[in-house]
């Protein structure tokens, strides 16, 4: 059989029976360059969103033995571009945008297999309801394991599209942070369906130890390298410092869960609350400029990434090195009503 399906697809399809066995049989079928924009009415009906362009190349490959099917089914869509989202009940609530972008390769395109197989004898088994499910499953694992499909588009590392890691009171831009940031915006500038947010997560109280600490060594390195080069205030308040944790080195005599907190706060009290306070501020401050003048000059377009700070709430229980996360989303689109 071939045909041309509505004035743009083309089928051709090959069905062998066998004469002394009816139910065995073996299909095969091709339908090359069917225009994609068909299929909206399922698409509005299904997922809430028109395809507005693409093209779709359809091959199949079925037989039957003995009751039992198995079907190889594989999909290429070209050019596919997803209009807005519509109000619709009848919809499943799926992230049909972010998936789609994630899903293209380098060229654009979107290329998958589907395996079928199963007793037509058997009333539950039925064809088209598990190709709708393994569609379904397969958009909402590629909104859920974004880095996943990112990183076989690009063959990149997956803690480059992760994060953006930084070392405590780090601010300026290093290698390995233009490292992950140029992966992100060729990532940006590739697939331009996506959006990127990245979330500036550190806990302020845990640099600011780290920031006091190394003013205590330089302290304690001046006084001991070159006698009373300090002043007289900063020089009692080290001493004072030095005489009440010295004893905690004693190895039968620490508790260091009971000790830390009280040493951390005896630190930053030494350097000065105001001083760390404003260091860490100015110090927040440039590490987000300079991160987004970076982005900035790298992708092409400046509305594809926002940089935000973090929730103070999960900051006070975030206890590792600073980073920005990095999350992916689709380009904001309108709801038109239905």
């Amino acid at each position: 059989m071939n045909s041309k399906l509505n004035h743009s697809g083309i089928l051709d399809a090959n069905l062998v029976l066998l004469p002394k066995d009816t139910g065995d049989l073996k299909l095969s079928y091709s339908i090359d360059e069917l225009k994609i924009s068909d299929f909206s009415p399922y698409s509005e009906y299904y997922v809430a969103h028109l395809f507005w362009d693409g093209v779709v190349f359809f091959n199949s490959s079925t037989t039957i033995t003995d009751s039992q099917l198995s079907s190889k089914n594989h999909i290429l869509i070209k050019h596919l571009e997803v209009g807005d989202k519509v109000v619709n009940k009848t919809a499943y609530n799926l992230p049909l945008k972010l998936a789609v972008s994630l899903l293209k390769d380098v060229h654009g395109d979107i290329n998958f297999t589907i395996p079928v197989k199963g007793n037509i004898n058997d009333p539950k088994f039925k064809v088209f309801p598990i190709i709708l499910k393994i569609l379904k499953d397969l958009i909402i694992k590629a909104a859920a394991a974004p880095y996943k499909l990112l990183v076989r588009t690009f063959n990149a590392n997956e803690d480059d599209l992760r994060d953006v890691k930084y070392d405590y009171l780090q601010a300026d831009i290093e290698k390995k942070q233009s490292k992950a940031l140029n992966m992100l915006a060729r990532v940006l500038n590739q697939k331009k369906e996506l959006r990127a947010e990245l979330v500036h997560m550190n806990n302020a109280d845990w640099e600011k130890n780290q920031y006091a600490l190394f003013e205590v060594k330089r302290l304690f390195y001046m006084e001991a390298k070159t006698k009373n080069s300090l002043p007289s205030k900063t020089r009692l308040l080290l001493t004072k410092f030095l005489v009440w944790i010295l004893p905690l080195f004693n190895l039968s005599n620490r508790n260091p869960a009971k000790r830390s907190p009280a040493i951390s706060k005896a630190r930053v009290d030494l350097v000065g609350q105001d001083k760390v306070s404003q260091l860490l501020a100015d110090m927040n401050e440039k590490r987000t400029a300079q991160l987004t003048e970076y982005l900035a000059e790298k992708v092409d377009g400046s509305d594809q990434f926002t940089v935000l700070e973090g929730d103070q709430k999960e900051k006070a229980h975030y206890h590792e090195r600073p980073k920005f996360l990095i999350r992916f989303e689709a380009a904001t689109d309108s709801v038109k009503q239905q």
